[in-house]
């Protein structure tokens, strides 16, 4: 596999650094792959006029950053609900199931932990090997990050230690498993203002940090992995302290960093942009998905890259309007994207479906009178699974767990 080395670049003058669209919560690595034979999850959706049901989840005031098939007829969905804490906000880990038989989410209890912490990303090879990674909170040389192993059985709690003892606190944003001593889980730790990228290995007895190219330094967050197999890995994120995105791909044992084609983010939209979800495309491949931006103070626009194993495609769904990209599923009508449209006053629901070349919306609907963001998709036998987080204005508890399943409206 030859993929070429990205150019250097300068950062930009602080003068002229954008103003960025803040997201209220971090992402997760919203990675959806194609459905395998035999893996169809879900109970079948009565569509409303809008093809889409809104699916409720028993969870108050919450937010679902991931989705993903754990087995046959079984969904698992993670993220955080939110309470009150000192004049603060503490999370906690949600996890959520649903089985196709009942066709309703309930909770999934998980070993209670300490402190404030999220359920960011979840990852399945089958019913008894699921990983849900967060986020990790400590002191100096004793900082670690949460995660936690499914068996089929019961739950184990693993702390992944930072690889720096200047290291204080740290999240994992992303996690792909491969089997049962294979696994890996992307994100950043954290010293005072800065940041720096993680990546990390899971080998069947521990977690142990993996080496970074020399060009990854700090500023750099890891938001997805995906995996096509145990020497096909992708990684990506972004630069805070150029703006520029970030894509590394991994054999197994070493990673490096990839460039994007010259039409896309370093092309026509310029070098500036963030990548927030990968798809292995099941053919050696993989869809990059993010946003790019023009100037200092663009509010983004939809990104998608497609590496076919051989060369890069550009696909741009509305180029001349806005959106923010953080989810992608491979269906069997093409790739589907989520985000939100961040030009507005509040966010609104943005859903794009790539068909033979041609981009549809997918029409999701506007649930929250405060604002809707879809964060994650997934692909299912009965249809499209759009996980999220909406707003209902002047509610206190500000906002609310999203799940919205059926077949897309083309």
């Amino acid at each position: 596999m030859t993929i070429s080395a990205p150019p250097a670049h300068s950062a930009p003058d602080s003068g002229a650094r954008r103003t960025r669209f803040t997201r209220r919560f971090a992402l997760a690595a919203a990675v959806a792959g194609p459905l395998a034979a035999g893996m169809c999850v879900g109970s079948p959706a009565h569509a409303d006029s809008g093809g889409w049901v809104e699916q409720g989840v028993p969870a108050g005031a919450a937010n679902i950053l991931a989705v993903a098939s754990v087995g046959p007829h079984t969904l698992w969905a993670t993220g955080f609900t939110m309470s009150d804490a000192g004049g603060g906000v503490s999370f906690k880990p949600l996890v959520l199931a649903r089985d196709s038989s009942q066709g309703t989410w309930t909770p999934v209890q998980t070993p209670a932990i300490s402190g404030s912490s999220r359920a960011n990303a979840i990852s399945a090879a089958g019913p008894d090997d699921v990983w849900v990674t967060g986020d990790g909170i400590g002191t100096p040389g004793a900082a670690s990050v949460l995660t936690e192993h499914w068996d089929g059985t019961a739950w184990t709690e693993i702390d992944v230690p930072l690889p720096s003892g200047e290291n204080t606190a740290g999240e994992l944003l992303g996690v792909a498993t491969i089997g049962p001593d294979d696994a890996w889980a992307v994100g950043n730790g954290q010293s005072g203002g800065s940041i720096s990228a993680l990546i990390e290995h899971w080998n069947g007895a521990s977690w142990q940090a993996a080496a970074l190219p020399a060009a990854i330094a700090s500023g750099v967050v890891l938001n997805a992995v995906t995996a096509e197999g145990p020497h096909d890995l992708w990684a990506a994120g972004v630069d805070y302290d150029t703006d520029e995105p970030i894509l590394l791909h991994g054999d197994g044992t070493t990673w490096q960093q990839v460039a994007l084609p010259g039409a896309g983010v370093t092309g026509a939209y310029g070098q500036y942009g963030e990548l927030n979800a990968l798809v292995a495309d099941g053919a050696g491949g993989v869809y990059v998905v993010g946003a790019a931006y023009l100037t200092s103070d663009d509010p983004g626009h939809a990104l998608v890259e497609h590496w076919d194993g051989r060369a890069w495609q550009t696909h741009l769904p509305e180029p001349s309007g806005n959106a923010l990209l953080l989810g992608a599923a491979l269906t069997p009508q093409g790739l589907a994207v989520v985000g939100y449209d961040p030009s507005g006053t509040q966010p609104n629901p943005y859903g794009e479906i790539l068909q033979g070349g041609t981009w549809q919306s997918l029409n999701l609907p506007d649930v929250g009178s405060g604002g809707t963001d879809p964060s994650a998709a997934l692909s299912t036998c009965d249809g499209l699974v759009v996980v999220g987080g909406y707003d209902v204005a002047n509610d206190e508890q500000d906002t609310f767990p999203l799940v919205l399943q059926g077949q897309p409206i083309l």
